[in-house]
């Protein structure tokens, strides 16, 4: 999904170099919090996966990124409902595949 950047600057009604500015702080927050995804689901500590995963939605919402939403309300809903660490992993590797494919958009 490519962003559609004339239409974000309208939304906001902001200019490049503020657009710009918002998209480092994207990029920066959405591999951060990929790190730590990462790093608790490699512990299997699903506790702190879950916030993690929700302050990255607000982001991905924002931007209209509405794929990684999608795979980020899964895990939320998959971590609330107890499922196998076997499918939190499968969707936490989805997310890191989308999440790489959008920075590399950027």
């Amino acid at each position: 999904m490519k962003f559609n950047f004339e239409k974000f600057k309208k939304l906001l009604d902001c200019d490049d170099a503020f657009l710009s500015k918002l998209i480092e702080i994207y990029k920066k927050d959405i591999t951060m919090g990929l790190e730590k995804i990462s790093d608790f689901a490699s512990q299997a500590d699903w506790e702190k996966v879950a916030p993690v995963a929700h302050k990255l939605l607000s982001s991905t919402t924002l931007l209209g990124r509405d794929e990684l939403s999608q795979l980020l309300k899964e895990i939320e809903k998959n971590i609330k409902l107890k499922a196998n660490a076997e499918q939190l992993l499968g969707l936490i590797l989805q997310l890191e595949k989308k999440i790489k494919e959008d920075l590399e958009e950027l």
